[in-house]
């Protein structure tokens, strides 16, 4: 049974709160684990212009983690090359220095890309080789995300876990989202027969409670957790398959919907913890 220290909170769960009170947020529900975000922020960077020592004494005070930091980077794309080394390189120094577990990266979603499949493979073996190396001089790890968009240049999990194993990138694990597993309709059977759970390093978990196909689904559906019969996605459904898979890390709440921007600091605290239970009562 799940327990509250396995959560983990994405900033998205309330974007519209400044990053001190997304931390106090945090605390109140009892979750010691947050997501950070390079696209959201209240400021000029993600961390809303707080010093390395401002951020590292709200992590105090509130007792909580950076588990993750999503980055902007196009995992697989490999133009301007010196500006996005230089990229990665800084934010693994700033995830160094705020005690940050992963970066993730998320692939190119472009609809005209020409690429065969064979050139999309190797551009993430290559730049995942070379991020894997620029993180672990740091002692900071990598996190690979798979979008289930059709317009997605790695969509399946199972690819993405041969991409990590030709790239002999150690230090790289999966996220396993259930929005994106529902859009790529990857199925239990295919996580069981085809996905090694060790490789897995965080649990992306919404729910979607309109009618909308794999096709027609986007981020701007993805709310908090409802019941199964409310969610077209079945997340809660979804989030048992990890935990039968003998998978022991966290589960994070990325909802993207852009109205939860708006919603109030007691709103976005009651939907978190609603949440939590739902999950935890499976």
């Amino acid at each position: 049974m799940l327990e509250l220290n396995d959560f983990c909170i994405n900033r998205c769960c309330a974007g519209g709160l400044s990053l001190p009170d997304f931390m106090k947020l945090a605390n109140d529900v009892g979750v010691h684990n947050i997501e950070l975000r390079t696209d959201i922020h209240h400021g000029s960077n993600f961390l809303d212009d707080l010093s390395i020592a401002e951020f590292n004494n709200l992590q105090r005070n509130y007792d909580v983690h950076v588990a993750n930091i999503s980055a902007e980077f196009n995992l697989d794309d490999r133009s301007d090359w010196n500006t996005k080394l230089k990229g990665v390189t800084e934010l693994a120094e700033i995830a160094q220095k705020i005690g940050a577990d992963h970066i993730l990266f998320t692939p190119i979603r472009n609809a005209d890309d020409i690429r065969t499949d064979e050139q999309k493979f190797d551009d993430l073996v290559h730049n995942i080789r070379i991020y894997s190396d620029i993180l672990g001089t740091v002692g900071v790890n990598g996190l690979v995300e798979p979008l289930g968009f059709g317009d997605s240049s790695l969509r399946f999990p199972w690819v993405a876990q041969k991409v990590l194993q030709e790239a002999d990138a150690k230090n790289f694990k999966l996220i396993a989202d259930t929005f994106h597993y529902y859009k790529a309709e990857v199925t239990k059977k295919d996580f069981d027969e085809k996905v090694d759970v060790n490789r897995v390093g965080l649990i992306h978990l919404s729910s979607i409670t309109s009618e909308k196909s794999p096709e027609e689904a986007d981020d701007a559906d993805r709310y908090f957790i409802s019941a199964n019969e409310e969610d077209v996605m079945k997340s809660i459904d979804q989030a048992n398959w990890f935990k039968e898979s003998n998978y022991f890390g966290l589960y994070s709440f990325e909802p993207c919907a852009p109205e939860i921007n708006n919603w109030s600091y007691d709103k976005c605290k009651q939907e978190i913890a609603n949440s939590i239970d739902k999950i935890i009562a499976g």
